[in-house]
């Protein structure tokens, strides 16, 4: 077998170059994007803090009580304090959600196929005819693989962080260091699983129409086979996401201060300089938006090709190669 590094630096180049072909979809990429950005490795960075900063005690609960509070009072100052009138809120906010579910998880739908016809190199039918074939059973598979990692990672952050809370209490500091670094060696490697499972599932539930319990088990199995090789690829994905946020970083700061420019220069009239202000916001926050549903099109297409390389012929994991190679030099000598 060949080392996972001699393919997956093609694999890459067709992921980036079918999400810069499909821009008509970054848009849909983005709203994709809220529910799983197919970024592994950073969702599980992002969710580690939140153990260690989350600290229960009674003052954070009474924060939250009176956030509660306020919010609660803000509601009926708003909606008013009939039953009528809540009744009328909370069924229009229902519905605002389930509306606000339905076009993401589209999106979501329409991404992934676009992606996965393009891996295969099948003939795209159209963007409206695509649209036009998704269905509520689609969308429902893609809603329970969403919900399920949600919750699964929604109870995994509470474990974490009940764990610290109660060592905190009942333990000394040192032991609590070392403690608190076995918490986190149990719950990172268990988040990363739940985040893998979830995007390859969601590439079986779309790529072979698969329903939610053999996509789930086809997700697991291949994740119990080539565990090395995924946590590979979402490193190696990972630092590609940062060097192209650090170009986003760097380009929001040269529009800023070429609308900063044109504001100056423009500062003849409180209307003038408010209108450049309004066009340089939507365009900054357009840029944006274009930018991570590039990067959320890019990933979905690198596990995309990912996935559809290992169904052709497995490689072995460069991290593997190296070991193995290390191991033949030293027995060598």
């Amino acid at each position: 077998m060949k080392p996972y590094s001699t393919v997956y630096r093609p694999l890459l180049l067709r992921a980036l170059k079918s999400a810069w072909q499909h821009k008509m979809l970054w848009v849909f990429a983005f709203l994709a994007g809220i529910i799983q950005t197919g970024a592994i490795t950073n969702d599980v960075l992002r969710l580690t803090p939140k153990i260690g900063g989350q600290a229960l005690s009674w003052a954070t609960l009474r924060a939250s009580f009176e956030t509660f509070t306020f919010r609660e009072n803000f509601f009926h100052a708003f909606f008013g304090n009939s039953e009528q009138q809540t009744i009328t809120a909370i069924v229009a906010a229902t519905v605002c959600a389930v509306l606000l579910a339905i076009i993401i998880l589209t999106a979501q739908h329409l991404v992934l196929l676009h992606i996965h016809r393009t891996a295969k190199k099948k003939k795209q039918p159209g963007f409206w005819v695509t649209l036009r074939s998704i269905r509520g059973a689609h969308l429902s598979r893609l809603f329970a693989v969403n919900a399920l990692s949600r919750l699964s990672l929604a109870i995994l952050l509470l474990l974490g962080v009940l764990a610290i809370r109660n060592l905190m209490l009942c333990t000394p500091a040192f032991v609590h260091l070392y403690a608190s670094l076995g918490i986190y060696l149990i719950i990172i490697p268990t988040a990363f699983a739940i985040n893998a499972l979830s995007m390859l599932t969601l590439l079986h539930v779309v790529r072979e129409n698969d329903d939610l319990h053999h996509a789930l088990q086809k997700a697991t199995t291949f994740l119990h086979k080539h565990w090395l090789a995924v946590l590979e690829f979402s490193i190696t994905l990972f630092f590609i996401n940062f060097i192209f946020s650090l170009f986003l970083l760097a380009a929001a700061y040269l529009l800023a201060l070429v609308f900063l420019t044109l504001s100056a220069l423009a500062a003849s009239t409180i209307v003038t300089v408010l209108l450049t202000l309004l066009a340089s916001s939507f365009i900054i926050l357009l840029f944006f938006v274009l930018f991570d549903g590039f990067m959320v099109s890019f990933n979905y297409a690198a596990w995309s090709e990912f996935l559809e390389r290992f169904d052709k012929l497995p490689v072995h994991p460069r991290s593997e190669h190296v070991a193995k190679h290390l191991i033949r030099r030293l027995s060598s000598r």
